[in-house]
């Protein structure tokens, strides 16, 4: 019985460690969202970006928000959860308001160093004048024709890594969605219709992940609306250029260490 049990608690760990580790492997391999969403309403804004693990699903996220007074405009910054694009705030994490400003305290003014609404001809200047260094010359550089050398060394020695690096790298982030509707006024109706004109010609381009809807405001300066970018980022080419890389230069870093190995031995050899 007392076997039982026990088989029964070690089956059990095993389970829940088998289980967070499927969901960390999830994480560090399933493609990510970032993002954020800008919504504006005249003097009224806010700001929501954030990062989405699990194919999207749950991340984290902060938001910036303006109030819609103009002396001072209040501002705040939380941190919180994102589920599916839905902003749930947990903290604060920058407050500001209209409060009043922190008084400064004054501490007493050192010997020689006038106090605060103070002439600084109104007391003498105490000890002897500060003298002034002047740093020494600087050697001469190498030319111009060797430090371009140099250059098209070091690229020949490391434009293969470049190169596999943005192989592997290749497609990593793709947009998702971009998502952009309201109205534009700049106070001048030029402008104004420039800028509608070219939101017009980019719905020539409209798709599932682009959408422009842009009404015009002739009349009045303002900025109403809505728009959502996201980006949908590739883990699994992120690790694949890593570790690449990683592998690159420990192979480097391996062949050096038996250089001076071998030229070690080689000197100690020539010595006896």
């Amino acid at each position: 019985m007392g076997t039982h049990v026990v088989w029964t608690v070690i089956g059990a760990i095993a389970l829940v460690l088998a289980g967070v580790l499927f969901i960390l492997v999830i994480a560090l391999v399933a493609p990510v969202s970032v993002g954020f969403v800008l919504r504006a309403e005249d003097r009224l804004s806010e700001a929501t970006g954030g990062l989405r693990l699990y194919g999207g699903l749950i991340g984290v996220g902060a938001q910036m928000r303006r109030g819609p007074r103009a002396e001072p405009i209040p501002m705040t910054v939380t941190i919180g959860l994102l589920v599916w694009r839905r902003y749930w705030p947990l903290t604060l994490i920058y407050p500001t308001g209209g409060g009043e400003e922190p008084s400064v305290p004054v501490t007493p003014a050192a010997e020689g160093v006038p106090r605060l609404g103070e002439s600084a001809t109104a007391r003498p200047a105490v000890g002897p004048p500060a003298t002034i260094s002047l740093p020494p010359a600087a050697e001469p550089g190498k030319p111009a024709r060797h430090v371009l050398d140099e250059l098209r060394e070091r690229w020949r020695e490391w434009s293969p890594v470049i190169g596999g690096v943005r192989r592997r790298l290749h497609g990593v982030m793709r947009l998702r969605l971009c998502h952009i509707e309201g109205t534009v006024g700049t106070g001048d109706p030029a402008l104004t219709g420039q800028l509608v004109g070219f939101a017009c010609a980019i719905r020539g381009l409209e798709g599932r992940a682009l959408k422009v809807r842009i009404a015009p405001d002739f009349d009045h300066r303002t900025v109403r609306g809505m728009a959502l970018v996201e980006w949908r980022v590739s883990l699994r080419r992120l690790w694949s250029a890593g570790l690449y890389t990683g592998w690159v230069l420990f192979n480097r870093w391996w062949a050096e260490r038996r250089r001076e190995k071998a030229e070690a031995a080689r000197a100690s050899a020539d010595r006896s």
